[in-house]
C-alpha cells in the first residue's frame, strides 16, 4: 500500500486551553506521514504561543493567521494550503482515536471509488474523556446513519438531516477539488451544507465500520453546537439551497426529484414552525426568514402554530 500525506485542517480561535490536547491526539496517530495546518482565527490569546511550542518540535506543523473571519474561511485558508492526498478536518476541541487515519486510509486506497470516507464519533464532557456518549445529549441513541452509497440514497437521507461531524471523515483532495470551499456565509451547520454539495456531485460516502477508527466531539459551554436557536435559522437556509439543488440535479430522476422534494419541504415546515413557536422573533428575524423561506411557508407555519396554540 502508498504512503499517501494526509493534510490535517485544524481552525482555531480562542481555544488555548484545548488546543495542545487536541495536536496531541494527532501526533500520537499510527498514520505518521501528514502535515498539520493550523489556521488561527484572530485568536486574542495565547494560540500562536500554544502552536509555536508544537512547530518548534515537529516540523510537519504549519501555522497560519488571518483577521477573524469564520470557521469556514479559516478551514478554506487550510484547504488552499494543503498538499495531501487526503484531507481530515479537526476542530480545536475536538481529538482523533490513534488509529482513525490508518484504518481510513487502508480503506480508502484498497477502494478508489470512494471520495468520502466517515467514521462513527463518540461524544465526552470537558474534563472527562473516560466516559463517551454517542450523541450530543450525552445518551447512547446512536443518530449517525450508516451508509456506503452515493447518488439518490445519500441524498434521501442528507435531505433528511446531516450524517456526521465533520472530523469523522476523511476526504480525497481531488474530490474536494470539484466543490471547491466551504461556503464562508454560513456560521452554523456549514459542514452539513459541504457534504450536500459533495452529494449533489454524486460522491461516493461510505461509512468504515472498524471500531478502533471514531472521531471524539467535546462537549462544553462555548460549542458552537450548542445554539439551537442559530442553527435552526441556518438550516433554514440550508433547505432554500437543496430545493435549488434538487431542480436542476442531473442525475436522479423526476421521482426521485418529487421525493426529496417532499422531504425536504416537510423537514423546512418543522423547523420553522419550532421557531415560531418557541422564539420571540424580531420583525428583522421574521423578514429574515420569510426571504430564506418564502412567504407562502412563512404564513403557513406561522398558521399553523397559532393554530396549534389555541386548540391547546
Amino acid at each position: 500500500m502508498e504512503n499517501p500525506l494526509v493534510t490535517i485542517i485544524i481552525p482555531a480561535y480562542n481555544y488555548q486551553l484545548f488546543l495542545p490536547d487536541t495536536l496531541t491526539s494527532v501526533l500520537g496517530q499510527k498514520y505518521q506521514n501528514f502535515e498539520l495546518i493550523v489556521v488561527d482565527d484572530g485568536s486574542t490569546d495565547k494560540t500562536k504561543d500554544v502552536v509555536a511550542e508544537f512547530t518548534a518540535r515537529d516540523s510537519r506543523i504549519k501555522y497560519f493567521y488571518q483577521s477573524n473571519a469564520g470557521l469556514s474561511a479559516a478551514r478554506n485558508l487550510g484547504i488552499k494550503n494543503s498538499m495531501g492526498k487526503y484531507i481530515q478536518f479537526l476542530d480545536a476541541d475536538d481529538l482523533l482515536s490513534d488509529l482513525k487515519l490508518s484504518l481510513q486510509i487502508e480503506d480508502m486506497e484498497k477502494d478508489a471509488t470512494i471520495d468520502i470516507s466517515y467514521t462513527m464519533a463518540y461524544y465526552f464532557v470537558d474534563g472527562s474523556k473516560e466516559k463517551l456518549y454517542k450523541n450530543i445529549a450525552l445518551n447512547q441513541d446512536d443518530w449517525m446513519p450508516k451508509l456506503n452509497a452515493s447518488g439518490y440514497d445519500i441524498l434521501e437521507m442528507l435531505v433528511k438531516q446531516n450524517i456526521m461531524p465533520v472530523n469523522s471523515a476523511l476526504i480525497k483532495s481531488s474530490s474536494l477539488r470539484k466543490i471547491g470551499f466551504f461556503d464562508m456565509a454560513m456560521k452554523s451547520l456549514e459542514d452539513w451544507d459541504f457534504w450536500i454539495s459533495c452529494a449533489f456531485k454524486d460522491f461516493h460516502f461510505a461509512f468504515l465500520p472498524a471500531e478502533g477508527a471514531f472521531a471524539l466531539i467535546r462537549v462544553h459551554k462555548s460549542s458552537m453546537s450548542q445554539n439551537r436557536k442559530k442553527m435552526s435559522g441556518y438550516e433554514i437556509i440550508v433547505r432554500k439551497r437543496i430545493k435549488n439543488l434538487i431542480k436542476n440535479c442531473s442525475f436522479i430522476n423526476s421521482g426521485q426529484k418529487r421525493l426529496l422534494e417532499k422531504s425536504n419541504a416537510r423537514h423546512n415546515k418543522v423547523i420553522l414552525s419550532g421557531l415560531i413557536k418557541e422564539s420571540q422573533l424580531s420583525l428583522k428575524e421574521c423578514l429574515r426568514l420569510i426571504k430564506n423561506a418564502g412567504l407562502f411557508q412563512f404564513v403557513a407555519s406561522y398558521l399553523k402554530v397559532m393554530n396549534d396554540s389555541r386548540k391547546s
